[in-house]
C-alpha cells in the first residue's frame, strides 16, 4: 500500500455526509423524528447538516432562528419514545429505525 492511514478515516465531502444521513432515515416514518436528530454539533447544538437532511427527506425545514428549538424537540421525542418502550434504537438493513426491547 503506497500510503498509510494514521487510523482516522479521511474527511467526507458535505454532500456525502448528507447522503449517508438521508439513507439512514429513508425508512423512518414521517410522523417520527429522523434518526439524524441524534447527531449533534459541538456544544450540544443542532448540526449544520440537519436542515439539509430534512429537506432531502421532504420534511419541513425550520427557519434558521427556530432550528435549535426544533432539533431539541426531535431529541426529546426520541428520548420519550425510548423511555416509554424501554428499548434502544437500532438501524436495520433497510435503513429503518426500530426499537429493540430488552
Amino acid at each position: 500500500m503506497p500510503a498509510r492511514l494514521d487510523g482516522r478515516l479521511p474527511a467526507l465531502h458535505r454532500d456525502d455526509k448528507v447522503s449517508i444521513l438521508v439513507e439512514a432515515d429513508r425508512g423512518t416514518c414521517s410522523d417520527r423524528p429522523p434518526l439524524s436528530a441524534l447527531v449533534a454539533a459541538r456544544g450540544n447544538r443542532v448540526h449544520p447538516l440537519y436542515a439539509d437532511v430534512l429537506d432531502h427527506l421532504d420534511r419541513p425545514v425550520p427557519a434558521p432562528e427556530e432550528a435549535q428549538a426544533s432539533w431539541e424537540e426531535d431529541l426529546r421525542s426520541h428520548r420519550r419514545d425510548r423511555r416509554l418502550q424501554g428499548g434502544q434504537f437500532v438501524i436495520t438493513k433497510s435503513g429503518a429505525s426500530r426499537l429493540v426491547l430488552p
